[in-house]
């Protein structure tokens, strides 16, 4: 304690390690609730050391840098809850994507602004555009997509994060779900993953060809001939079921549909003038 009146210096507590610990420059203290006291060392080493009431070391790490000051906060994950811990997207071709929801609930007794969400890679994204409030106890849905530009399997961790500027430092809530896709190659026409959504037929084809959907409804269609070339684009508010007539010379082509969820499909197609 400091008189600047008389001054002096009184001493009402000390905090030693054992042995000794001695810092040069820098360093902090910061007593807890509960008593404790928080104590960061600066350059010495160790960086920071966690005191009891009785003055006996509860807690003490190092790092492998200066530590200029240290403080210790409540971690509050328990405030941001998910439906789910873990999403898989299946398997999908590289240049398609295919998205998925998950459910972020505020389970904190106030306000919560989901401002930052974070990736390690870049297969997977968010769709939101941030800010997003949430009041308490109240659940919303977040769209992630998974845009594979290769082929192989993809693991990555979505963070969502309620950010909070205090005048110490910056203090982050947070939520982890693991993520994981596969992105292979389009094989030919009897892709098991397309068929289980789509319907082609016939195929091979003379001049009429119908595509039906099984799920989302089909919003757009793109017909590709080998060379990469998009010969011809249709757009529609959402069909289950499109019917193209097709006058283009015969050879192999590619469908690729874009449907009401925001997912993209490919597979191929024969064009014959032969009637079977």
């Amino acid at each position: 304690m400091l008189d600047d009146q008389l001054m002096t210096a009184t001493l009402v507590n000390r905090l030693r390690g054992n042995p000794d610990i001695f810092g040069s420059f820098m360093g902090n203290a910061q007593r807890l609730d509960n008593g404790r006291t928080v104590v960061g060392w600066g350059s010495g080493i160790p960086s920071i050391t966690e005191f009891d009431s009785t003055g006996n070391i509860h807690l003490q790490f190092s790092f492998n840098y200066i530590n200029y000051r240290a403080f210790r906060f409540n971690w509050q994950s328990p405030c941001l809850l998910s439906n789910s811990d873990s999403i898989d997207f299946d398997t999908i071709h590289p240049g398609d994507s295919t998205s998925a929801q998950v459910e972020i609930t505020n389970n904190f007794h106030e306000q919560m602004e989901i401002n930052e969400v974070f990736f390690h890679g870049r297969a997977f994204k968010l769709t939101d555009e941030l800010p997003i409030t949430l009041s308490p106890n109240e659940t919303k849905s977040f769209t992630i997509r998974f845009v594979p530009d290769s082929l192989g399997t993809f693991n990555d961790v979505v963070t969502f994060c309620h950010d909070i500027d205090t005048e110490v430092l910056k203090q982050r809530i947070s939520r982890q779900v693991f993520l994981s896709g596969n992105a292979s190659s389009n094989s030919g026409i009897d892709d098991p993953l397309f068929l289980a959504h789509f319907k082609v037929y016939p195929n091979p084809f003379i001049n009429q060809l119908y595509v039906e959907s099984t799920t989302s409804e089909i919003t757009e269609v793109f017909l590709i001939n080998y060379l990469g070339k998009i010969i011809l684009h249709q757009s529609f508010e959402g069909r289950k079921t499109v019917a193209l007539n097709l006058d283009i010379v015969p050879g192999i082509y590619f469908v690729k549909l874009g449907t009401k969820d925001h997912q993209k499909w490919t597979t191929r197609i024969i064009k014959t003038d032969n009637s079977f």
